[in-house]
């Protein structure tokens, strides 16, 4: 059985799972939180032991010792084997030898990045257990409303519950990458203090912010592949100390709203229903960014934006200079 959907996934749960539950389970998601966000049903849903493991930390003869071992004190066990992408050949050949007779008090958990469909340890788990593949990129809208999802069930779980419009305001503010919602959750969590929830306004307070009227006309000069002026204005940005990874995510946010809107061209009646705010004058300036922008400028302006943040993290190079790069690709 196979998902590429985790509500679908977890929907599965509900139905099956513990007493119903299949031997293994891959878990295959480009980020630790996607992979966290499927392994908790299955953490929740039961009173198993739970056991982590890495692949690249443990040798295939203690994989197959921990995997047929038998608790006098827990009549289950989960047992989570991480980062399967690592896998050599030894603990490929435990994995494969072990579905062929699994252990009953064993529910097998693999998390990864990848596991190519054609080997064999993919279509053994596909013949015994069920594959949730989160891996390929989902389309930003999808993204974002995922992570909204997320944002009220985890600070839900913390007990301190955030408003859905807060949750909205929180991803426009700091885009859709995971570990940086979450390390804003727990900030957030901590701002609050006893307060019950957290609203909008608290969004408001502690999280960065951006000039959004001059990251509207940064963007209007990228969509209009006017490279002097794009260059200008994000400049005036950097020197009025705009953070610069915000900065990335605000430019993100806008590529991801008009690549959508491209996206709808063929049925125009539906971009003021996902957009409500779009109306007149600015619902024609979105669809005629969309029309000159174009669907594969809109792909690949996607991935070097996400390129950029990446280097602006690792790199040590200067942010002025990775932005001029990055504005020279986009106006292409």
């Amino acid at each position: 059985m196979k998902y590429t959907n985790l509500r679908a996934f977890e929907k599965h749960l509900e139905s099956a799972y513990p007493e119903h539950r299949a031997p293994v389970y891959l878990i295959l998601a480009k980020d630790y939180i996607s992979s966290k966000k499927a392994i908790e049903p299955l953490q929740k849903s039961s009173d198993f032991g739970v056991k982590t493991l890495e692949t690249d930390s443990v040798n295939a003869d203690q994989l197959a010792a921990e995997l047929q071992s038998f608790s006098l004190f827990e009549q289950n066990r989960l047992l989570i084997l991480s980062r399967i992408h690592k896998g050599n050949d030894p603990i490929r050949r435990v994995l494969l030898d072990y579905l062929e007779r699994p252990n009953e008090q064993l529910v097998l958990v693999l998390t990864g990045e990848s596991l190519a469909a054609n080997t064999k340890l993919y279509k053994a788990i596909e013949k015994v257990g069920v594959i949730l593949n989160l891996s390929a990129a989902s389309k930003p809208w999808e993204k974002q409303r995922e992570m909204e999802d997320w944002l009220v069930k985890q600070s839900h779980s913390e007990g301190k519950p955030m408003e859905p419009r807060a949750a909205k305001s929180l991803i426009q503010h700091l885009g859709t990458d995971a570990s940086s919602l979450e390390q804003e959750l727990e900030k957030l969590i901590c701002y609050v203090g006893d307060r019950p929830t957290i609203t909008v306004q608290d969004i408001d307070a502690i999280c960065p912010t951006v000039n959004q009227k001059t990251v509207w006309q940064l963007g209007e000069a990228i969509f209009s592949l006017n490279v002097a002026e794009a260059m200008s204005i994000a400049k005036a940005l950097l020197k009025d100390q705009a953070p610069f990874i915000l900065l990335l995510r605000q430019i993100r946010k806008q590529f991801q709203t008009d690549y959508q809107v491209f996206s709808l061209l063929a049925t125009p009646d539906e971009i003021p229903r996902i957009f409500p705010y779009m109306k007149g004058r600015i619902l024609q300036q979105h669809i005629d960014n969309a029309r000159r922008y174009g669907v594969e400028r809109f792909k690949k302006g996607l991935i070097e934006i996400d390129r950029t943040e990446l280097e602006a993290k690792n790199s040590g190079i200067e942010d002025e200079c990775l932005l001029e790069l990055l504005i020279a690709k986009l106006c292409r």
